[in-house]
Formats: C-alpha cells, structure tokens, sequence
C-alpha cells in the first residue's frame, strides 16, 4: 500500500488491524462539480469500508494542519461536496488520535501476515483448550516453537482467533485468552 507519510502508513495498519474494517482503499480520487462544467478534485487518503457496508473517506494530516484556518476552510468545502455514491461520512485522523499501543501491534500483524502453517497449527492445538489466560512466553515454551510461535501468536491475535487479557503491546509477557464465541 503506497502511503505519502509515515503517519498515513501507521494509521493504513491500525485500520487494516481492525475488526471492523472490511477493506480499505488508498489514495481515492474523488471529484465534483457541475456536470457540463470543470470539476474540482480531491484526493482522500484512504476510504475504508467497514463490515456495515458503510464508507468513510479518511484524510490524514499532521496535527499542526488544524491550525491551518486555509486548511480548516478547504477541507470544509471539500466535505460539503462529498455525497453518500462517494462516502456515508469523512473523518480526518492526525498522529495524535493513535494509540501508540494499536500502532505497535498493528505494525506487528502486518510483519507476521505471512502463514506458517506447521507452526500456526501446532500454535492453534496448544491454545485449543486453554481456559482463561496464558502468557505469551509460556506458551510458546510449551510448543518449543521459539519465534515461530511468538510469529503464530501474533497472527492468532491478529486473526482475533485469539486476545490479549487487556490492551497491551504484545510481547512474551503479555496474556492471551481464546477469543469468546
């Protein structure tokens, strides 16, 4: 996914780790204008649909930008132009509205997305029985995995076939129950 910032490529992982993002779009043209007239033209930095089948259309800046009242204006009429064959509604995300915690394991879901299926089977029977929390660490000394089953754990998470008792990074000290049904 071609992102222009950094802080465009953080947020393009949280989204994409969320439950409730179906699919998200990059760089979305959107125009508008009179039909037999010039268009004007915008381009949003993402569109996520979500599982609702609703739309946003996400545009990323950098905080300081909302003090910008050019900025403030342009994007005011840039909204007001959006209709729902575009986007249900528009959100403006900044670096300050990620949570550094979502960030990490984010950026961790996308580095593990790759399978591996031997140790993420091995991974999955260890954790088919568990009843309430085990650490990370722990069970990938069960399994004698090593990295491999840190990696499967950090995909079962990511696949929210797993979560971690309570929002944390996700590391060896960290604990993960079986998802509830």
């Amino acid at each position: 996914m071609d992102t222009e910032s950094l802080t465009e490529k953080r947020v393009a992982f949280v989204l994409l780790a969320r439950t409730d993002v179906a699919k998200l779009e990059n760089q979305v043209l959107f125009t508008w204008g009179q039909e037999d007239g010039p268009k004007e033209r915008h381009t949003f930095d993402f569109r996520a649909t979500m599982v609702d089948g609703s739309r946003v259309a996400i545009m990323v800046k950098y905080d300081k930008k909302l003090s910008d009242e050019k900025f403030i204006a342009k994007s005011s009429r840039i909204v007001a132009h959006v209709t729902t064959d575009f986007a249900d509604r528009v959100t403006l995300l900044t670096e300050k509205h990620l949570d550094p915690v979502a960030v990490h394991n984010a950026i961790l879901f996308n580095a593990v997305r790759k399978p591996d299926p031997d140790a993420d089977a091995v991974m999955r029977d260890a954790v088919s029985n568990l009843i309430g929390a085990a650490k990370i660490g722990d069970l990938i000394q069960h399994t004698g995995l090593g990295g491999r089953g840190f990696r499967s754990i950090a995909r079962l998470i990511g696949a929210h076939e797993l979560e971690l008792q309570r929002p944390a990074r996700i590391d060896y000290d960290s604990y993960v129950m079986r998802r509830a049904a």
